[in-house]
């Protein structure tokens, strides 16, 4: 058996390789990421605001952690599998009468994997004490250099890894409580190709024309940010848990750099300040979340759960990035909506050793139409197909597995560009989720 100073090490050893090898995704509704538990994935998260059978329960409900009845470590990750591709409609350059180049882009879906660690400390009978390590936001889509929504989006890249450590209460026999401080670090990437013709050509350039000559943009930047969250459970019978959970937006100043490939024949824009490498600044805020779930046993080893997740989406605006040269500000109008996502599911107790899961969900998209999509988050509805499996190997060590597939509704593009180009479109996707978690109890 470990010693607490072995136990320590071990956790913040799984810690710091977890940090080191987050990557992002973009699964829940915009670009949230809701696979934060191998357990929670195989009932697609419906027991989330009601759960405390594992360490996960530190980013559900951290009044779940003194009603665990164990310390435990937790190092688990979802393997993302998507596939996302575009089909043109009729995308051009309005004034002109011309027809976008390029072709559709490919498949814009990036194989992910997003990794998480929890560590629950019990105190005492009624107090537990934990961290988890986790990316709770992020999004990763690419398309071909030359597609024809090129001007919009090659590459996007948003990544945030969540450090929370929290703590847990019971402090009747029927009511828990929990809170925990959230320390976010966020990074972004954004990349698009730059119709210097068309802009040339606008600016009466003798033999310029749009899409015959193109740049490159590409613009990065990181910040860290501060939040909490908290949450109750109660229980008023011995078969029915009550959840209520609350996660605080966190802001951001993202600031970094913009760099340009210019071609020659632009190179006079450069000498009035604009498309010249410089600092950059963005303003982001990710926002809050309330859920309520409930979970009633039907019987000794079958228990059904549900859960609502409501999502302030609509502090996403703009998107705005501000230039210490002479470039206006690049504004990208977002205009997004608070949206709900619904789950049920089911946990069968097979024997002391394995239990199943399966679950179903639907997830709103808070985007509004169409002249509000963009290819850099193609989001729409989606619904969740789960089921999932745990073994409990030896007294203290356990396998978790869950499995998702999603299905996305199509989603219409009608989007006007900087310099005038019109994508008009849409897209189609799906994803497959494969999730492994080792747990070990003390």
């Amino acid at each position: 058996m470990f010693t607490s100073s072995k136990r320590l090490q071990t956790g913040f050893a799984a810690m710091i390789i977890t940090l080191g090898i987050a990557v992002t995704a973009s699964y829940g509704a915009g670009f949230a990421i809701i696979e934060q538990s191998v357990k929670g994935m195989g009932n697609a998260y419906s027991g989330g605001s009601t759960a405390s059978d594992d360490a996960s329960c530190i980013f559900f409900n951290p009044a779940g952690m003194s009603l665990t009845g164990k310390s435990e470590v937790d190092v688990g990750a979802s393997v993302i599998i998507p596939h996302f591709s575009y089909n043109d409609s009729e995308s051009d350059y309005p004034r002109l009468g011309m027809p976008l180049s390029g072709g559709d882009g490919g498949d814009a879906g990036t194989v992910a994997l997003v990794p998480n660690f929890y560590y629950n400390q019990m105190v005492s009978e009624r107090i537990a004490a934990g961290i988890g390590v986790n990316a709770p936001f992020g999004l990763a889509t690419e398309y071909e250099d030359d597609w024809k929504g090129r001007y919009h989006a090659l590459r996007s890249d948003v990544a945030t890894v969540n450090i929370n450590p929290s703590m847990g209460f019971q402090l009747t026999d029927w009511l828990s409580v929990g809170a925990g401080l959230n320390v976010e670090y966020a990074s972004a990437e954004l990349t698009s190709a730059v119709d210097f013709g068309g802009i040339l050509a606008s600016k009466g350039v003798a033999g310029a024309s749009p899409q015959m000559l193109d740049g490159k943009a590409e613009i990065k930047g990181d910040d860290w940010g501060y939040g909490y969250n908290a949450g109750l459970m109660i229980l008023p019978t011995k078969s029915t848990v009550v959840g209520l959970t609350y996660r605080s937006e966190v802001a951001f100043e993202l600031e970094g750099d913009a760099k340009y490939t210019t071609p020659a024949q632009a190179r006079a824009l450069q000498a009035m300040g604009l498309f010249v490498d410089t600092d950059v600044k963005a303003d982001l805020t990710l926002p809050e979340t309330i859920s309520f779930g409930v979970a009633q046993k039907l019987s000794s080893n079958v228990t059904l759960k549900a859960d609502i997740l409501w999502t302030r989406w609509s502090r996403f605006e703009e998107l705005r990035v501000r230039y210490d040269s002479n470039q206006p500000d690049s504004v990208t109008e977002e205009d997004w909506e608070d949206v709900f996502r619904y789950a049920l599911g089911l946990d069968y107790a097979y024997n002391q050793q394995w239990t199943f899961r399966v679950g179903t969900a639907y997830d709103e998209s808070p985007i509004k139409n169409s002249q509000h999509r963009t290819p850099r988050i193609p989001d729409a509805n989606r619904i969740w197909a789960s089921c999932g499996a745990s073994y409990q190997a030896t007294e203290n060590i356990g396998i978790d597995a869950g499995y998702t597939h999603l299905f996305f509704n199509n989603s219409d593009v009608d989007n006007v560009g900087p310099t005038g180009d019109h994508l008009q479109g849409s897209f189609e996707g799906e994803a497959n989720l494969i999730s492994l978690q080792l747990c070990y109890n003390f």
